[in-house]
């Protein structure tokens, strides 16, 4: 009986652990419904309140978070634009000092080229410093430095040759004035420099001016009155008009329709300006007196250089000092090419002229154009092979070398100082072949 009992006992146990082993996910699933529930509510609150205050501390941050990037993002795009301003205005900046240093380069050019003007000694010399729009210039004829103070002289630039540009100085009686013939007249040019001024530039200058005396019924000569046209020079000495050498006028006694003589005064004879131009009535018919009628013209006074930028006024020529030394023949060469010659003096005004600028150079030698190439003891000008007309050698020269340590032929001419002779300069024979100094010559410019 117990047996059996046994046997009913295993039997429901095996039964029910069979039950529970096919109904074990029910029984998990209501185990844990049953935990859920019957849980503690002060614990899932408790939970639960810490779910939403975690979910508040995350929203916050987010919207924190959000609120700076957006405030990031502002003042980057602020930044962006105040950028945008700086590199606007570094941009403005940028041109206004880009034209500002292009203001300071003009003005600096500009300064330069005032000074250059200011301390011009001539036309030729502010045309070399780009000045070549005719017009009223600050020159100063004896160099800047020295005694004369500037003056304003019109320089008349050529738009064809340098060598054409000319000083005008105004005479206020270039252009015709109508004269009464019945009457006695003397006129009088009104100049725009004094006499002392245009004193100077006829110094630093050729010049010449012009009387042009248009006549009716006005003769200049009679035989009662020898002369009764006139001039009066620089001085006030007074001129025979045109020319005490010419044998005949245009405006004699007889001439009763207009006509002219004229008259061109050069200042080689050293009479100019012009200061008055007159005329006499006596010895004259008095029909002549009555009808007689003139226009006088006295031009204005024309000044050209005597020499061209870069080269030297000495007496009669032009001369130019080149820095280099060169044998005769390479001188020779480069004068050429420059349009003049080797220099030649022909008096001792003129060897003491070129010894005066040798020894400004600190030099003790200085060749000329002077050789005896072709026939040795005939010495001629190279430029011409003319035989030389002045000579000025040193004592016991020429020798042709002599005795001296120099065994080659001395055939060209320098000029030197002699220190034996009070340090006059002569002339000395010499190697051809030698580097020395030397000067170059043209003549003046003229009209």
């Amino acid at each position: 009986m117990d047996f059996e009992n046994n046997i009913v006992h295993v039997s429901r146990r095996a039964q029910f652990a069979n039950w529970i082993n096919k109904k074990k996910c029910k029984i998990l699933l209501c185990l844990i419904l049953f935990v859920a529930f019957c849980w503690p509510m002060d614990v899932l609150f408790e939970q639960n309140e810490r779910f939403r205050q975690a979910q508040m501390i995350h929203w916050n941050f987010t919207k924190d978070l959000h609120a700076n990037f957006l405030e990031y993002v502002n003042l980057n795009q602020k930044q962006d634009r105040e950028i945008k301003k700086l590199k606007e205005s570094f941009k403005a900046t940028e041109a206004v000092l880009e034209k500002f240093s292009d203001t300071l380069a003009q003005n600096d050019k500009n300064t330069d080229f005032h000074i250059k003007a200011a301390s011009a000694e001539s036309c030729s010399e502010l045309r070399q410093h780009g000045f070549t729009k005719s017009g009223y210039y600050q020159v100063d004829l004896d160099g800047r430095y020295n005694g004369s103070e500037s003056m304003e002289l019109f320089c008349a630039f050529s738009d064809i040759n340098p060598d054409f540009d000319k000083i005008i100085i105004s005479a206020n009686l270039n252009r015709s004035i109508p004269l009464n013939g019945s009457s006695p007249f003397v006129v009088t040019p009104r100049y725009n420099l004094s006499l002392d001024q245009i004193q100077r530039v006829i110094q630093h200058s050729n010049c010449y001016q012009e009387i042009i005396f248009e006549c009716l019924n006005m003769p200049l000569h009679t035989k009662a009155v020898k002369n009764h046209a006139f001039w009066l020079d620089k001085n006030g000495t007074e001129r025979v008009f045109p020319d005490p050498e010419k044998l005949h006028e245009n405006c004699d006694l007889h001439s009763n329709f207009w006509t002219l003589d004229r008259a061109k005064i050069t200042s080689n004879g050293n009479f100019l300006p012009i200061t008055k131009f007159g005329y006499r009535l006596d010895g004259l018919p008095p029909k002549n007196v009555k009808n007689g009628s003139a226009k006088i013209t006295i031009g204005d006074l024309i000044c050209k250089e005597p020499c061209s930028y870069g080269w030297t006024h000495l007496g009669s020529s032009c001369y130019k000092f080149p820095k280099q030394s060169l044998s005769f023949d390479d001188a020779q060469k480069l004068c050429e090419d420059l349009g003049g010659k080797l220099a030649e003096p022909r008096s001792i005004t003129a060897n003491n002229l070129l010894a005066e600028h040798l020894h400004y150079r600190n030099a003790k030698f200085m060749w000329i154009g002077i050789n005896d190439k072709k026939e040795e003891n005939t010495f001629v000008y190279s430029s011409s092979g003319e035989k030389i007309t002045f000579a000025n050698w040193s004592k016991g020269r020429p020798d042709n070398g002599g005795n001296s340590r120099y065994q080659k032929e001395q055939d060209c001419v320098d000029v030197l100082m002699n220190e034996d002779f009070g340090n006059t300069w002569k002339w000395n024979d010499w190697d051809c072949q030698e580097q020395l100094p030397f000067s170059c010559e043209k003549p003046m410019i003229d009209f």
